[in-house]
């Protein structure tokens, strides 16, 4: 039995889905645009962080802009994996672990 087949078996379903494509997109989207528009602000604001560290030359300033980038990619697949599984209830409000964690409470 091919993979896809033993799949919809497993689930009981004839290949049916609720899936929405278009609110799939737009969530799609709009995630993309809030990782890039977070990319962007930090570029605006890299004059203020150079002046911070007392850093004139545009190479260390890149190598903050790039650092930062690549640390917000690396931990925005766990940090949706942990939202998934502790959901909103326990972790998303400043009331939950994650603002315990915090020191909000």
């Amino acid at each position: 039995m091919a993979p896809v087949k033993a799949l919809k078996a497993q689930r009981g379903g004839g290949g049916t889905s609720n899936a929405r494509p278009a609110l799939i997109l737009a969530v799609l989207s709009m995630v993309s645009f809030l990782g890039q528009l977070d990319v962007w602000i930090t570029n605006v604001g890299l004059p203020n962080i150079g002046q911070g560290l007392g850093s004139t030359s545009l190479s260390d300033l890149s190598w903050v802009l790039n650092g930062y980038a690549i640390v917000f990619a690396a931990l925005l697949v766990p940090a949706g994996r942990l939202a998934d599984r502790f959901g909103r209830k326990n972790g998303g409000r400043p009331d939950g672990r994650a603002g315990r964690c915090a020191g909000w409470r």
